[in-house]
Formats: structure tokens, sequence, C-alpha cells
């Protein structure tokens, strides 16, 4: 969980930290390349695949849930979108399409939504075996105080 200008961002860290790993590997792969490779050809291609891993590598590593007053903001490795408090019904962890286990969001209207960024990991976390189970459930808990009145919600602190 990191808090920034007001929003919350709920991220997998394992995901995170490999995403950054990714980056830093596939930077120097691709830097390797440029300076040591002896064909131009070789080069091109080394770097290109270098640079490309890097920034699905840098996506991966920022995915996840970013939420504030008005609802929510979801980055997937490979896109992003937003969605109102009063659009969603429900968080949990399930899978969906060939993902085992990702946060799903329920909406309203019916839709299956996938968070990318909060996945169960195969290896259980130091003190919590389910860490996106944990939060899923964190995230309904912003869901509910979303629906409070005003007066009545509770501050998040960071």
């Amino acid at each position: 969980m990191v808090r920034m200008s007001g929003a919350i961002t709920y991220r997998s860290t394992g995901q995170a930290w490999a995403g950054a790993a990714l980056t830093i590997l596939f930077g120097f792969i691709a830097l390797a390349s440029v300076i040591y490779s002896p064909s131009a050809g070789g080069k091109g291609v080394w770097t290109v695949f270098g640079f490309c891993i890097c920034a699905i590598s840098i996506r991966l590593a920022l995915a996840g849930v970013v939420v504030d007053t008005g609802g929510i903001k979801v980055r997937n490795l490979f896109s992003q979108f937003r969605l109102g408090w009063e659009e969603i019904e429900r968080f949990d962890i399930g899978r969906s399409g060939v993902l085992g286990a990702v946060c799903r969001i329920h909406t309203r209207d019916v839709r299956t939504l996938r968070a990318f960024g909060i996945q169960e990991s195969h290896v259980a976390a130091v003190g919590s075996k389910h860490p996106a189970s944990e939060l899923a459930d964190t995230l309904n808990e912003e869901l509910q105080a979303s629906r409070q009145p005003s007066a009545a919600r509770p501050s998040v602190e960071p």
C-alpha cells in the first residue's frame, strides 16, 4: 500500500519487486548490447528486445489499484480504467481467464473486471498466507466507507 497525494495505491508487493528487478535486468541487457555487441544487427535486436521488456516490466511494477474519494483507477499490464464507487458491487480474489488468483471487480451492471496488480503469489508471504485476499478485503472496506455519509466516514490515515 502506497499513499500519494490523498490517493492510496494497493498492489501485490512481490509482483512490484519482480517488475522492478526485471526492469533493471533487461535495462542492463539493452545497454550492454549497445556497448558490447560487435555487429550493428546484434545491437539493434537486443537493444529493442531489452527496452521492450523494460517497458513491460515497468508496467508490471506499477500495476495496481489507486483508491481516492471518487473511486478507483486500475492500472493493468496493458490497459487502465477508472470506476466510480457507485459502479462497484464488490471485490474478491478468484480465477479470471488464464490468471489463477487475481483481484476481480464486480460491477453493478454485472461485469467482472480484473485488477492484474493484485494477485496471489505461489509463495506465501511472511506473516500472511493470502495477502491478495487481505487487499481485496481492504478494498471492500474502502467501498463500504465510500457509501457512508461524508460526516460519518472515518478518515484513512497514511
